[in-house]
């Protein structure tokens, strides 16, 4: 454990020390201020007793001798130096006299021996210059005021002053005071001295309290720096790390509530998890492009859909070079702005999209990003489209001759015809536009069948040389009318088929019927067969005017014309029939064409031996 990143251990540590200094600080103060005045106080009222008693001694002395002015009494024993004053202004004097030789071994140097006592001279104690001034200052500050009947004990200065009225002991008037002076140097040192004990006893507790503080704060910051790692490695995403939950107290119920939210938030993410994987899935199953962008138009999130979209990419990359679409990113950015819905048509390479783009907003209301839908509606369109050119081309095509049996019909209504010949005429217009429009009617019905499904076309073994020859034959005559070569190419045997006769004879005409339809005069229309070891494919080749390459996808689409304005023969239902028909029978027709050069329509038919082979596995 560094103690540098341990923040609670030094806090801890901190504020134990810092409450140790402060109250070693504030008991040296109060100490400081309270001990001088106590111990000074103390020594005052422990010299006053003394004082009244050495006035009471030389109030008997001078009962005996009035005129006596000087007394040998063992100054010593008062730890302080008697004075006493008469109020006729005579000043009694003491000489010093301690213990006797008997009773000490060594007398103090300095003092002389006289009459079997040691007497120390005044002016050993505090000089003549001392003495005066403290005589001086007795006699004029303080004399009148004892003698007035006032007990008096004072801090003057370095010394305590302690002062009694002196009464004559038969007429107890004041005659005059007893001082007793001392110094408060050793008041001082005592109280110096306790200092040093006392800091020295707070120095040693301090050290002793410091020292159990840094122990105590371990102790507390031990499970706490554990349960850090355990909340550590939890935001990590170690979910199964536990927390020691057999500490006693609070640290013992934070540890546990440390576990319960350990195992509410794995249960918690795991659930975040499952939902997510289960919207990764739905976004990815989608068929629609999913874009996502944060609050600051970065790209966040995008579905495999957008690769099928727009083809591989780099996400990052996206919005600045791969969709380039400045109106697109701007709306983006209006809807993230704005917190409002956008829809939009995009087109990309012959592709209508719909784009939806929708506020990404949080729970405080605040927009965080926007999510763009990508739907490819190329086919709808187009559906939509063909469904409004097939209600225009039935429309039209119904009109033409329903038009012109009308008018034929409204002519010879009125009267307007009156030559046989021409009635007839006009009778045989109705009549080829009465077939035309049954023609109509009669394809319609047979796509209406054919696109149902509930058609069930019988499949036999068809000789398929022979279907060519009989088409051939038939189509031969009206290419002569129609100033066009056609031959059947390929002089061989062509195996057979297995397939519909009828049907894929029907394909045939069809197919002729067209090449007749766009071969110009001096043209060549052929038909030819070709097989490999699963399929005979049926060629009908023309060198007509060709299919354009806008036009060649729809083709097989109902009423689909190249000619738009529908001026041309035929229903536009033809090839339609024809790709329904062999759809039914599971195969397929192609068609390629250059404009001007040749136009090739192809469509497969099974071998009836590849047939045989498939019901014998």
């Amino acid at each position: 454990m560094k103690l540098s990143r341990n923040f609670i251990f030094r806090r801890i540590l901190q504020l134990v020390v810092a409450s140790v200094l402060l109250t070693a600080l504030l008991t040296g103060l109060v100490f400081y201020f309270v001990s001088q005045n106590l111990l000074i106080d103390r020594a005052k009222y422990n010299l006053l007793p003394t004082t009244q008693g050495l006035a009471g001694m030389v109030s008997q002395e001078l009962k005996s001798d009035p005129n006596k002015s000087e007394f040998i009494f063992p100054t010593s024993v008062l730890n302080g130096r008697p004075y006493a004053f008469l109020r006729d202004g005579r000043q009694i004097r003491f000489s010093e006299a301690t213990v006797t030789t008997k009773t000490k071994a060594f007398p103090p140097q300095g003092l002389v021996q006289e009459s079997r006592m040691y007497v120390w001279p005044m002016a050993t104690i505090t000089g003549p210059e001392k003495d005066s001034e403290i005589t001086r200052t007795l006699r004029t500050k303080y004399l009148d005021s004892v003698v007035k009947g006032n007990h008096y004990a004072e801090l003057d200065g370095d010394d305590i002053i302690a002062g009694v009225p002196l009464y004559n002991a038969d007429t107890g008037v004041a005659i005059g005071a007893v001082f007793i002076t001392q110094s408060v140097t050793d008041t001082l040192q005592l109280r110096n001295t306790l200092y040093r004990v006392l800091f020295g006893i707070m120095a040693l507790i301090s050290a002793s309290m410091v020292a159990i503080a840094l122990f105590a704060s371990r102790t507390i910051t031990k499970p706490v720096n554990a349960m850090r790692s355990v909340a550590l490695e939890m935001a990590r995403g170690d979910f199964d790390i536990r927390a020691d939950e057999d500490k006693p107290g609070e640290l013992g119920e934070l540890a546990a509530s440390l576990n319960t939210l350990s195992s509410a938030l794995s249960q918690t993410i795991d659930e975040l998890k499952l939902e997510r994987n289960r919207l990764r899935h739905v976004l990815d199953g989608l068929h629609e492009g999913i874009v996502a962008v944060g609050g600051d138009g970065a790209i966040t999130q995008v579905n495999p859909a957008i690769e099928r979209i727009f083809g591989d990419f780099d996400p990052s990359g996206l919005r600045d070079g791969y969709i380039q679409d400045e109106e697109l990113w701007a709306d983006f950015d209006a809807v993230i702005a704005e917190s409002c819905t956008v829809a939009r048509l995009m087109h990309v390479d012959r592709r209508i999209l719909r784009v939806t783009i929708t506020p990404l907003d949080a729970t405080d209301g605040v927009t965080e990003g926007a999510v763009g839908l990508f739907r490819d509606v190329t086919e709808s369109e187009r559906l939509e489209q063909t469904r409004r050119d097939y209600v225009a081309n039935v429309s039209h095509e119904l009109r033409t001759p329903v038009s012109s049996i009308r008018s034929l019909a409204e002519t010879l209504k009125d009267g307007m015809i009156s030559a046989d010949e021409d009635r007839n005429r006009y009778y045989g217009y109705m009549v080829h536009e009465s077939m035309r429009l049954s023609r109509l009617i009669d394809d319609l019905l047979e796509l209406s069948r054919l696109q149902s499904g509930n058609i069930a076309l019988k499949k036999r073994a068809v000789d398929v040389k022979e279907l060519l020859y009989d088409v051939q034959e038939r189509y031969a005559i009206l290419a002569e009318n129609n100033g066009v070569a056609f031959h059947l190419a390929g002089e061989r045997e062509v195996p057979d088929a297995y397939t519909n006769g009828d049907r894929a004879e029907q394909v045939l005409v069809i197919l002729l019927d067209n090449a007749l339809k766009f071969t110009r005069p001096g043209g060549h229309i052929t038909l030819q067969a070709i097989w490999d070891a699963e399929k005979v494919s049926l060629c009908v080749a023309d060198d007509g005017i060709g299919i354009a390459p806008e036009d060649l996808p729809h083709i097989f689409d109902r009423f689909y014309k190249a000619d738009k304005a529908h001026t041309g023969n035929g229903t536009g239902l033809g090839l339609s029939i024809a790709k329904e028909l062999l759809s039914l029978m599971g195969e397929e027709i192609r068609a390629d064409s250059v404009p001007g050069n040749f136009t090739r329509f192809t469509f497969t038919l099974q071998r009836y031996d590849a047939h045989v082979a498939g019901e014998g596995e």
